[in-house]
């Protein structure tokens, strides 16, 4: 027989408290550590019964829509859902990445905060942090998005929150003398009646400023496709067709492509010169966005022809003239005067954004006056290298034509400017100041970490060292000597340096720290052990520069810093400048034992001096000084870091301060 069915009353009531337990943490859990069980297995109980004690929440992200060469401003809402106050929280932002192409994209320099941090947010409460974005001219039209984060200064809570900013289209296009066909915005043709005549433009989508032909703004947009027009001063009176080969597909933005135009003279066509505009028209969707003309002469009847000849290619260093020989011959049946001469930039082949400007372009003679039927006259072109520019070919375009614009002929020439080098190391007026640079720790103890700057200078301002600068970039390593104290010896092996070795482009300068782990080995005296770092620029295995600096490590019981010239009881001190970083000003507050000389000064990141805070004789005593962020001229400063410098007789000290706007 089957038993009746019995209900356990004790097991219900454990089966609903089990359902109950469940469904109360699925309610809290919004409030806990993470977001859900599985990322707080050590806080079970706070599941149920509270907030973390520490915790941020990001919410109510914004979207703004700008032109390029503007700042989108996106918010979005922090609030402290812990249940403690929380102070010091950093703002910073990733790259934004553009979501159609993410070969675009915004730096996270471009990005800044009001407010720059949150020095309080008490528990509960809420504040809206402003995103400055600033979009660079030309960055593509498109959307873009960049993670920012939120972090207490203790590292913890840390949230993040997505931004987007759309970037609307700007458009231009610009017809470019190529250095061919094309000269001052004009093409000229001269033909004989029935036949035909070409010649080349560059037609340009510009998005930088090296690109932009016209004083019009560049754009930051693709152009879908183009046509042209020509204006009735020339259709049906000399023409019988003309034919212009313009890019099927458009050009992207920042793109360009040579464009063949073709006339075919009309045999009726009477003798003369005519001459009209050649529009081209961009259009995206069908629709106009751009548009840009030049000038078409057009000479029917007898010929007047040049022809430039004897092309060649020099090779030289920077601060040299590369020297051409180019032949003008008179190959039309009509004698010519006044031919002038004009010459195009010469651009990298490997980096076209160097450039040798076409004004660095000079001809001997400066002009022809006369050249017969048939003649021919050798031109000498000096073309003068400036320091820096960059070791690779350049070529360029040289012109002669009559002085009323035709005829004229072109001829490309192409340099070779060959590489020399130079390396240096900057003080940063930090860490290395004199070029020594001094650590200090006891036996079996690792100093603190300094740094230095290497510098692969291409102009004056990046020169450090009183040698020429280069125009090549290089690979540097790094080496340092044992470290000596009479017999004792610390081994080189015991000096870390962070990179040992990397590739330093020209122009590019980077930072590398140092420091040293000193041996537990109780044979070692304590004093000033004393040795030297060098930095190699090298190619292909090759040495081509070096630069050095004095190490100096004071190995012994950590201890007050004294002036060597002053007594046991003399000390010397500066206390940290406040507040730090600094909006609108700081307090610098020092004691001297005694009257000294004072120096205190303000230097920027590669050492150059930006104020000069005290540079006298003082009293003994308390004294204090402000600076309020403006330089030497009077102009207040940028955001970022600098370094105060203070010396009083043989005593120095260095420390960062922090600017922000």
């Amino acid at each position: 027989m089957t038993k009746p069915l019995t209900i356990d009353k004790s097991r219900l009531t454990v089966f609903f408290g089990i359902v109950m337990f469940i469904w109360l943490a699925h309610l809290l859990a919004p409030f806990s550590y993470g977001t859900g069980f599985a990322q707080a297995p050590d806080t079970f109980d706070r599941e149920i019964y509270g907030r973390p004690d520490e915790a941020i929440l990001l919410s109510n992200a914004s979207h703004d829509t700008v032109y390029h060469c503007e700042v989108a401003q996106d918010t979005f809402t922090v609030t402290n859902t812990g249940n403690n106050d929380l102070d010091t929280l950093f703002i910073w932002s990733d790259d934004f990445v553009g979501v159609t192409d993410p070969s675009y994209w915004i730096p996270l320099e471009c990005v800044t905060f009001s407010p720059a941090w949150i020095s309080e947010l008490p528990a509960g409460w809420s504040m809206t942090v402003v995103a400055n974005v600033y979009v660079p001219c030309g960055r593509l039209a498109q959307d873009y998005k960049g993670k920012i984060h939120v972090m207490d200064d203790d590292g913890y809570p840390h949230e993040t929150i997505e931004l987007w900013i759309t970037v609307l289209p700007k458009y231009d296009i610009d017809i470019a003398n190529n250095g061919l066909d094309l000269l001052d915005n004009t093409m000229y043709f001269a033909v004989i009646p029935g036949e035909s005549e070409a010649g080349y433009f560059m037609l340009i989508n510009p998005n930088a400023e090296l690109l932009n032909v016209d004083p019009d703004s560049f754009g930051n947009a693709d152009i879908d496709g183009f046509t042209y027009s020509l204006s009735s001063d020339l259709t049906g009176e000399v023409f019988d067709s003309m034919s212009v080969d313009l890019p099927q597909l458009g050009l992207i933005s920042g793109g360009s492509a040579d464009v063949l135009l073709t006339a075919y003279i009309d045999s009726n066509a009477a003798e003369g010169t005519y001459s009209g505009w050649v529009t081209v028209i961009g259009d995206t969707f069908h629709i106009e966005v751009s548009r840009d003309s030049f000038e078409l002469q057009v000479m029917v009847g007898s010929v007047e022809s040049i022809e430039l000849g004897n092309a060649s290619h020099d090779t030289v260093y920077h601060c040299e003239d590369a020297l051409f020989n180019v032949t003008v011959t008179n190959t039309g049946n009509a004698n010519l005067d006044n031919i002038i001469f004009q010459a195009s930039g010469f651009c990298g082949v490997t980096d076209p954004s160097y450039r040798i400007p076409w004004d660095n372009v000079h001809f001997i003679p400066a002009e022809i006056s006369e050249l017969l039927v048939g003649e021919t006259v050798t031109v000498l072109v000096m073309i003068f290298v400036p320091r820096g520019m960059l070791a690779q070919d350049y070529t360029g375009f040289v012109r002669a034509m009559d002085d009323d614009g035709y005829p004229s002929d072109a001829i490309e020439l192409a340099i070779t400017v060959l590489p020399m080098y130079d390396v240096e190391i900057a003080d940063n007026e930090e860490d290395l100041v004199g070029n020594t640079m001094i650590l200090d720790a006891d036996l079996g103890e690792v100093t603190e970490t300094k740094r230095f700057l290497t510098i692969n200078p291409q102009d004056e301002w990046m020169n450090v060292d009183p040698d020429p600068w280069g125009n090549a970039g290089y690979d540097v390593t790094y080496k340092t000597t044992d470290l000596v104290l009479g017999v004792d010896t610390i081994s080189s092996g015991q000096v870390t340096i962070t990179p040992s070795a990397s590739y330093l482009a020209l122009g590019n300068l980077e930072v590398v720290a140092l420091y040293v782990t000193i041996p537990n080995d109780t044979t070692l005296d304590e004093g000033e052990y004393t040795g030297k770092v060098r930095v190699d620029a090298d190619t292909a295995g090759v040495v081509v520069s070096s630069d050095s600096f004095d190490l100096e490590l004071y190995m012994g019981p950590e201890g007050v810093i004294e002036s060597e010239n002053a007594s046991q009881d003399t000390v010397f001190s500066i206390s940290h400048s406040q507040p730090n970083p600094l909006k609108n000003e700081t307090i610098i507050k020092y004691v001297l034992p005694k009257s000294s000389n004072v120096r205190i000064v303000i230097y920027n990141l590669i050492g150059h001096e930006i104020k000069t805070l005290v540079n006298e004789k003082q009293s003994a005593g308390v004294h204090t000084v402000t600076w309020d962020g403006r330089n030497n001229t009077d102009k207040k400063v940028s955001s970022g870091a600098y370094f105060l410098k203070f010396e009083a007789v043989d005593f120095k000290q260095t420390e960062k301060i922090i600017m922000v706007e």
